[in-house]
């Protein structure tokens, strides 16, 4: 369980470390 719980905890931050990036990049003025 603690396996599986690192691997879905791990996934979800780069997700959402993908997402946030993204968001920046398409959407810089948004930041200032």
């Amino acid at each position: 369980m603690s396996a599986a719980d690192g691997r879905a905890g791990s996934s979800g931050r780069v997700a959402a470390a993908a997402t946030a990036g993204a968001a920046r990049q398409r959407s810089p003025w948004r930041d200032l």
